[in-house]
């Protein structure tokens, strides 16, 4: 009886890790263009841990399955993929500015009102103060958030030279028809 269950569990192992990566050229791109599409609609409403996954599947996509597909792409298919990531790089990007803007702009704990509420009597010990805050998030907290700004830029930008390639190639393929 034990052997069976663990016979029956191995299968459904199988064939729930074999359905987590694409079967085909096609459903690749298909899969892809959908994690784009969610997360187009849905970034807005990410969390930390919702974009550490969303980063964990671009990469799949991105890096895992295109190299499974990659000697199989037409040119269209390439740029359609550079496409999505790029638009994924520019999603990332848009966050890490929505954060940075929620840094500054909250009204509940945003810097700016804390400094308005704080501050809104005395300029010169208003002055002062936002130095010290300045130079605490510079020590803190700015490095990290220059470094997910930079990584998501980063991603945005690697596909850039590559779109290149495939543009001139796409350019010198139509005059060779």
């Amino acid at each position: 009886m034990d052997i069976y269950k663990l016979k029956l569990g191995l299968f459904f192992a199988l064939i729930y890790f074999s359905s987590c990566s694409p079967m085909s050229k096609e459903s690749y791109i298909a899969e892809y263009k959908e994690f784009i599409t969610e997360i187009k609609e849905n970034s807005k409403t990410y969390d930390d841990a919702a974009w550490a996954e969303a980063d964990e599947r671009f990469q799949m996509y991105s890096e895992e399955y295109y190299a499974k597909f990659e000697n199989d792409l037409t040119m269209k298919e390439e740029l359609t993929l550079a496409s999505y990531a790029l638009q994924y790089g520019t999603l990332r990007t848009t966050q890490a500015m929505r954060d940075l803007a929620g840094f500054i702009f909250d009204e509940e704990d945003g810097l700016l009102t804390f400094l308005r509420d704080e501050y809104s009597d005395d300029v010169e010990a208003f002055m002062s103060d936002l130095a010290d805050e300045f130079t605490y998030y510079k020590e803190n907290q700015m490095e990290e958030d220059l470094e997910k700004l930079k990584k998501a830029i980063d991603e945005a930008s690697n596909s850039l030279p590559e779109l290149k390639v495939l543009l001139k190639e796409l350019d010198a393929d139509s005059l060779n028809w």
